[in-house]
């Protein structure tokens, strides 16, 4: 059985890729990594490093984004980044994984109740 996975690429604007994949690979703060079918759970920040998506019998198709993160879980892998339009600000990653849109006021974390 020639096992795939379904890789989606994901920002607040638009889905940038939907397609079945043999593999993804990238870099984290760890080193690099590749996510194969029947992957156990993963999830990953990835910092301005280039992320390969290979699909059988095609050239693997490469994405370079400044912050995404990666996650894995029953063969489906998304890939959720934030693209900036010229113009914009960037954001931080704290911003980012709210999924709120940069603004020119630093957000704060939230506080947590005792």
């Amino acid at each position: 059985m020639n096992q795939m996975l379904q890789v989606r690429i994901i920002s607040p604007r638009e889905l940038i890729l939907d397609t079945q994949a043999q593999s993804v690979s990238s870099k984290n703060t760890q080193g690099p990594f590749d996510i194969l079918p029947k992957h156990a759970n993963f999830i990953t920040l990835i910092d301005n490093q280039p992320i390969q998506v290979r699909i059988k019998g095609q050239k693997p198709l490469n994405f370079k984004f400044p912050i995404a993160i990666i996650f894995a879980t029953e063969d489906k892998v998304n890939v959720y980044t934030y693209v900036t339009e010229e113009g914009e600000k960037e954001i931080s990653p704290f911003v980012f994984a709210m999924g709120k849109k940069a603004t020119s006021t630093p957000i704060e974390p939230p506080i947590e109740k005792e």
